[in-house]
């Protein structure tokens, strides 16, 4: 959802380091406009000359001295110094007798044991010795981010510092100068593979951080989030990609063959802009819930209510039933949020392909609409990449393309995309607290607090088992929709941050009617009495088209999946087979969804390579790689197996 401008602003901040991009500078031009060339953020393409082929030597280089309030002079051991003008004078950044030595000074003890999987981040470039200092300690393709809050500053530094220049032409090391650099910085760091980075170091330079210390204490904030939200990404697909991969070849029995001629309408693919301009309301289980539900009895003939599969019984209890629930936990324990009520049977319901196949089996439902979620990645040209839930290419091989969802992470943000993929104009949200709103964590009424209360007893009130859940969570304040700071968590404003990035390249009107909690920067405040809807007739019957219920569906693929599966696992006590791990690699160029069960295994492997012998690292492969495979056919046997 990032603009193109951002993309490309971050292509041409990737192209610095690129070694045969030889630049010089015109001292001839007419212009002010006087950058390092066509590849900087900032440049005026009109007054730049670039050469591909030859090198600076061969050139007439010019490098300018000074740019802003910044400029270049030799310190006393001879290197290079980063001079700042003020109305007082100037004054150099660094020691100008020996910034060399204050360089190496400034490169942490510890340096030589890192291992190439740290993320190098340099606060501040005032002295810009530092770059030269710590190019022998950088592994090869190690990630190193050079920061600084001037612009000028970076202009100076790439354009005439020699140092500079050895540093953006080693593979890995960036240059992030000013505060428009900020999107580039997020766009780089959220496209890098999570699995490759242990942990990251910090170099400050104290001069340059006091010129400017919010804009460094935001970078850092930065890198430390998005790393953050990078790592608990990897660790939840580590624990639930096994999981989502059996769903998914389970559930695709419920989807008909790509050769059906109905078969488009089983998933939302087929139902894309069906409720063009129509209000949609996505309605989550927030504490104040409760306290929106006249205005969702308001609403319901007036805009499409879809609730998240948590919300839906609150919103039943009170006499109001959704037009359709979102759910796509893959876990059993979603059962219990709609424990087999018959009332849902009138409601459409969205399930995400890695939901729990027991959920789909048992569950009441007027019509069953499929939907994958798939994340978009910005890569390094400019573009962004489709990341899929693992395994939903095996459904795609017997469907067909099934539509995407976008997803931060929760079932209302998946909620929310999937209306705007329906076409939905405005989109409400209520219940989206996002925050511990009246020191609760959902909305009363829930599976979750009708569970608590069967423990509820004279020394253990409902507060206080929340409380020991809240006590476990890591907590903090954000700013709250009345103008107070509200208690939320560290998840809690992952999915806030979601909204808030994903907004601005949404073309539709956004309003958040929820009555408490965090505020989400971007999204208008409204009020049910500030909108003027239209009655709406009959919004299901846009759906009268999708299957009222789905039968079982034989493919050839998963039974030939599950044969081959069982006969991979009967060979392996023979003593005569090849390697295991050849064996798999062909086994998984047949069923390339399956590969991602030998993920997490080899990742483990390479990221500690340097402390696994060759037959250690792969008795690991080995033993991790079986054990999913046994599970799998454990829970392929009752749906594949033949009686």
């Amino acid at each position: 959802m990032r603009s193109v401008n951002t993309m490309i602003s971050f292509f041409k901040s990737l192209l610095l380091r690129k070694p045969y991009l030889k630049l010089y500078y015109n001292n001839m031009t007419d212009t002010k406009e006087q950058s390092i060339g066509s590849d900087h953020p900032s440049m005026n393409t009109a007054t730049q000359r670039v050469s591909k082929s030859a090198s600076r030597e061969d050139l007439e280089w010019q490098p300018p001295q000074r740019t802003g309030n910044y400029s270049k002079e030799k310190a006393r051991d001879g290197s290079d110094l980063l001079l700042l003008h003020t109305d007082a004078g100037h004054r150099p950044l660094a020691s100008k007798y020996d910034p060399t030595r204050e360089a190496q000074r400034l490169i942490p003890a510890d340096a030589a044991q890192w291992t190439g999987t740290e993320i190098i981040l340099i606060l501040g470039l005032g002295n810009p010795a530092v770059l030269d200092a710590l190019l022998p300690v950088l592994h090869d393709g190690q990630i190193c981010l050079a920061t600084d809050a001037s612009l000028d500053a970076g202009m100076l530094l790439a354009r005439s510092f020699e140092s500079m220049w050895r540093y953006l032409d080693r593979p890995g090391c960036h240059l992030f100068c000013g505060d428009d650099s900020m999107e580039a910085l997020r766009t780089y760091l959220e496209s890098l593979p999570a699995e490759r980075f242990k942990g990251i170091r910090i170099i400050q330079h104290s001069p340059s951080m006091k010129l400017d210390p919010d804009f460094y204490t935001r970078v850092e904030t930065i890198v430390r989030n998005i790393l953050r939200a990078r790592m608990s990404d990897m660790l939840t697909r580590f624990e639930f990609e096994k999981v989502w991969v059996r769903n998914i070849i389970i559930n695709s029995r419920l989807l008909p063959d790509r050769n059906d001629p109905h078969a488009s309408v089983y998933t939302t693919r087929h139902w894309e802009n069906v409720l063009q301009n129509v209000p949609g309301v996505v309605v989550a289980a927030g504490p104040s819930l409760r306290e929106s539900l006249a205005d969702l009895a308001y609403l319901k003939e007036r805009a499409f209510l879809l609730a998240c599969d948590t919300a839906a019984r609150v919103m039943a209890t009170a006499g109001i039933l959704p037009h359709a629930i979102m759910t796509l936990d893959a876990q059993k324990h979603t059962l219990f949020h709609f424990q087999s009520d018959p009332i849902f049977k009138e409601c459409l319901l969205f399930a995400d392909l890695v939901t729990h196949p027991a959920v789909l089996r048992h569950i009441p439902h007027r019509a069953l609409i499929f939907s994958t979620t798939a994340r978009l990645i910005p890569t390094g040209d400019g573009a962004l990449r489709r990341e899929a839930t693992p395994g939903s290419e095996h459904a795609e091989l017997i469907h067909g393309p099934i539509g995407s969802i976008q997803s931060g992470g929760s079932v209302a943000t998946s909620a929310f995309d999937l209306l705007r993929t329906l076409g939905c104009d405005p989109i409400l949200l209520i219940g989206q607290d996002l925050a511990y709103t009246g020191r609760m964590i959902h909305s009363p009424g829930t599976h979750h607090t009708r569970r608590w209360l069967t423990t509820v007893h004279r020394t253990n009130s409902l507060s206080t088992i929340i409380q020991r859940i809240v006590h476990k969570r890591e907590t903090m304040l954000t700013e709250g929709l009345a103008g107070r700071p509200v208690l939320t968590d560290y998840v809690l404003n992952l999915y806030r941050q979601w909204f808030e990035e994903s907004i601005p390249g949404v073309r539709n009107s956004v309003f958040n009617l929820t009555r408490g909690g965090a505020r989400i920067q971007g999204i208008e405040r409204r009020t049910i009495e500030q909108l003027d809807l239209p009655l709406q007739t009959n919004l299901l019957a846009r759906f009268a088209n999708a299957r009222p219920a789905h039968p079982v569906f034989r493919h050839t693929v998963n039974e030939r999946l599950y044969s081959d599966l069982n006969r991979f696992l009967s060979e392996d006590d023979d003593s005569r087979q090849v390697e295991l791990k050849q064996r798999a690699e062909k086994f998984f160029e047949h069923y390339p969804a399956l590969r991602i069960l030998s993920r997490r295994a080899g990742i483990y492997v390479r990221r500690n390579a340097a402390r696994l012998s060759p037959e250690r690292a792969r008795g690991v492969y080995e033993r991790y790689l079986l054990e999913n495979l046994r599970e799998l056919e454990r829970s392929l046997r009752p749906y594949f197996a033949k009686t």
